[in-house]
Parts: structure tokens; C-alpha cells; sequence
């Protein structure tokens, strides 16, 4: 699979300035490409019918209700997955007496370097994912990619003194054992 991403009208000035153009590249280009492969990766799981399960009333236990099923197959999740909705969702959970309530994730995720986690395993927001899904990338499978190439076309937009830029790579992920992925979604 190609992943790629085309900018026009970029200003030749930012070609001079590297540390502009490194800054700008892995930004604005990187977090396309990225999302090609988000996509991808989701659509490769999906495509390899992971199974499907719900246990529990709320999304805390339908969590760790299916990370003990996972671990009872031999998988050790580590990453859970979620729709931007989810986790919302999950962010704003309360406990308490009306009142008096508290979130119950205060505290989960603060530092510059620190991600969310929900017992013990990362949470990822993901535009793509539509179910929530447990993760055990381990055994789930592997993304394959080879070095990427940056095209600049310095002549289409010569008259404005403005470059075409193409970044692209190759990639494809390819999933070993889908017991290393639970849909949290009924069946």
C-alpha cells in the first residue's frame, strides 16, 4: 500500500530553512501519512474479523472484562483503542452522590510525555476506530514499511515562486493472530 501526501502552494523560503522544512514535513505532511496508515491498520483488522464481545454495563467493565478474556487465550493486551466519542466518554465517567461527584480518571495522563491508561493498558484515540478495541500488538501482527521519499516539483507553481511537495512511503500491515485484538462491541 502507498501512503502519501501532496501539499501545493508551499513557499520556496521554507525549502531554505531546514529546520522550518523538517518541522513543517513532520507536522503537516507526517500527520497525513499517519492517518493513511491509522486507516489501513484499522481496515486490516477489521477485514480479519476480530472477535466480537461485550461483557459488563459500563465501558470500565466491558474493559476489564475482556482483558481477562484475552489473557485466558494467552494475549497480553496492552493498548486500548477508542473513537474520539469513547473517549469522552470514558474521560467524563463520575462517581459519587449527586452533588458530590468526581471524575474518575483525575490525575490519568498529566505530563508532557505520559498517555492515558485504563488498567494498565495505553489509551489511543483513533479518528478510525468505530467499536472500541483491546490490543495486544505483540502478537497481533506487524506494520511493514520501507523508507519514505520526499518529491519536490519546483515548477508548477513557478510563477508564485511556490513548490509542489509529495511525501510517500510504502507500508503494509499484516496481521499475524487476531486473537491479539477484541472488539468491544456486541457480536
Amino acid at each position: 500500500v502507498l501512503f502519501r501526501s501532496v501539499q501545493d502552494g508551499v513557499p520556496v523560503k521554507l525549502l531554505e530553512a531546514q529546520e522550518a522544512l523538517r518541522a513543517w514535513l513532520q507536522s503537516e505532511m507526517m500527520f497525513q501519512v499517519s492517518t493513511a496508515i491509522d486507516v489501513h491498520a484499522v481496515s486490516q483488522i477489521l477485514a480479519a474479523s476480530p472477535p466480537a464481545w461485550k461483557e459488563g454495563a459500563t465501558l470500565i467493565e466491558q474493559v476489564r472484562n475482556g482483558i481477562s478474556a484475552m489473557r485466558s487465550l494467552g494475549a497480553q493486551p496492552s493498548v486500548l483503542a477508542l473513537s474520539p466519542a469513547d473517549a469522552v466518554a470514558l474521560d467524563t465517567i463520575k462517581t459519587g452522590t449527586a452533588g458530590l461527584e468526581e471524575y474518575v480518571f483525575v490525575g490519568e495522563g498529566q505530563g508532557a510525555n505520559s498517555l492515558p491508561s485504563i488498567f494498565g493498558l495505553t489509551i489511543v484515540e483513533c479518528v478510525h476506530v468505530e467499536a472500541p478495541m483491546i490490543l495486544d500488538p505483540e502478537i497481533l501482527g506487524v506494520f511493514y514499511s520501507a523508507a519514505g521519499t520526499l518529491l519536490i516539483d519546483p515548477y508548477t507553481g513557478l510563477s508564485t515562486n511556490e513548490v509542489r511537495l509529495r511525501v510517500e512511503m510504502d507500508g503494509l500491515v499484516h496481521i499475524r493472530d487476531i486473537a491479539g485484538v477484541l472488539l468491544i462491541a456486541n457480536e
